[in-house]
C-alpha cells in the first residue's frame, strides 16, 4: 500500500473536499480528507492556512521589501499572480488608485510600506499598553512569503500623506477576508474604511465572490457599529493566543447564501431581505445584485 498526495480529480471521484491523500497504487481506494467545515482553507501553491487575524487587530513584525501587495513585481522582473488574480481575475494593479473618501484615495501597498507603517503606529492605534497578554509573532520567512503570495496590500494616501493601511486576503474560491487595518487617529472621522469596504463591495460582486468577512475585538465598539452599518452579519466568535477573543462579520455578497444563513440561524425581523435592492448609501444595488448578475452571463 503507498500513500501519496491527492489530485483535485482524485478527490471529486470519492465525493471528499480538502487537503486529503490517496491511499493504493492504482485507482483510489480511500481519502483521508480534513472537513472543509473545520479545516482552513489552503492555497494551491502551498501557502500556509489563513489565521484568524483581523481588522482592528495588532500585527508584529519588521519592515521586509517586498513586492506590491496588489501584484505588482518589482521592476525588471515578472509580475507574479496573486490569489485574488489567480481565483477570479481581480487584479488590483488595473481596480486602483481609486478614491477611498473626500481627498483620500486608496492604491496597492507594497510590504515594506505597510510593515512600516504597522510599526510606527499600530501600537498607539490599538491603545496597546505596556506588554501584550497575547503571543507575539515575528515576521518569519515563511509569514513573509505568505504575505507575498496570498495578500493584497491597500494603502491610503492623502496627497503623500500615508494615512492607514489595510491587508486582506482570499480564503477560499469565494471568500474574501480583512485580515488587518488601520487609519491615523487624526484621519478617523473621514469614513475613510467605510468607503473602501464599499469598493470592495462592488469589485468583488462584480468578480463573483459570494462573501467578504472580517473579525474585531467585541470591545472596539467604532468598528462594530461601522460593520452594522455596512450590513454585516455577525457570524462567530474565535479564541486565540495570539488576538484574544474576536467576533467574525460576514458580508454575504451573494443574496441565496444570506438567505440560508438567514434562515437557519436567525429569528426576529430580516432587516437585511428588506435593504436588498439599497446601498448603505442609498445610492446604489445591493452587491448581490452584481454577484446574481456576475453569474447569469
Amino acid at each position: 500500500m503507498t500513500v501519496r498526495y491527492g489530485t483535485v480529480q482524485s478527490l471529486f471521484q470519492m465525493g471528499v473536499l480538502g487537503g486529503a491523500v490517496e491511499i493504493g497504487g492504482g485507482p483510489v481506494v480511500g481519502v483521508l480528507g480534513e472537513d472543509p467545515s473545520e479545516a482552513p482553507a489552503r492555497s494551491l501553491v502551498g501557502v500556509p492556512a489563513q489565521a484568524p487575524a483581523a481588522f482592528g487587530t495588532s500585527v508584529s513584525g519588521t519592515s521586509v521589501s517586498g513586492a506590491c501587495g496588489c501584484g505588482l513585481g518589482q521592476r525588471g522582473k515578472s509580475r507574479r499572480l496573486r490569489l485574488s488574480e489567480e481565483f477570479w481575475g481581480l487584479s488590483w494593479e488595473h481596480e486602483l488608485p481609486a478614491p477611498a473618501a473626500d481627498g483620500i484615495h486608496v492604491e496597492c501597498a507594497s510590504l515594506e510600506t505597510t510593515m512600516q507603517f504597522i510599526a510606527a503606529h499600530y501600537a498607539d492605534l490599538f491603545e496597546a499598553e505596556g506588554e501584550s497578554p497575547f503571543l507575539a509573532e515575528e515576521m518569519t520567512k515563511a509569514k513573509g512569503r505568505y504575505y507575498e503570495l496570498a495578500a493584497d496590500l491597500f494603502a491610503f494616501r492623502e496627497g503623500d500623506q500615508l494615512v492607514g493601511v489595510i491587508v486582506a486576503n482570499p480564503t477560499d474560491w469565494n471568500s474574501y477576508y480583512v485580515r488587518s487595518g488601520a487609519i491615523l487617529r487624526s484621519h478617523r472621522s473621514r469614513g475613510i474604511v467605510k468607503h473602501f469596504f464599499e469598493l470592495l463591495f462592488d469589485r468583488l460582486g462584480r468578480h463573483g465572490v459570494a462573501r467578504l468577512e472580517t473579525e474585531t475585538s467585541p470591545s472596539n465598539l467604532m468598528v462594530v457599529r461601522m460593520l452594522n452599518s455596512l450590513q454585516f452579519n455577525m457570524t462567530g466568535t474565535s479564541l486565540s493566543e495570539r488576538w484574544g477573543a474576536m467576533t467574525r462579520f460576514t458580508r454575504f455578497l451573494n443574496p441565496e447564501a444570506e438567505d440560508v444563513f438567514l434562515d437557519q440561524f436567525c429569528t426576529g425581523p430580516r432587516y437585511q431581505k428588506q435593504l436588498r435592492g439599497q446601498s448603505t448609501s442609498g445610492q446604489q444595488p445591493h452587491p448581490g445584485d452584481k454577484f446574481c448578475r456576475a453569474h447569469s452571463r
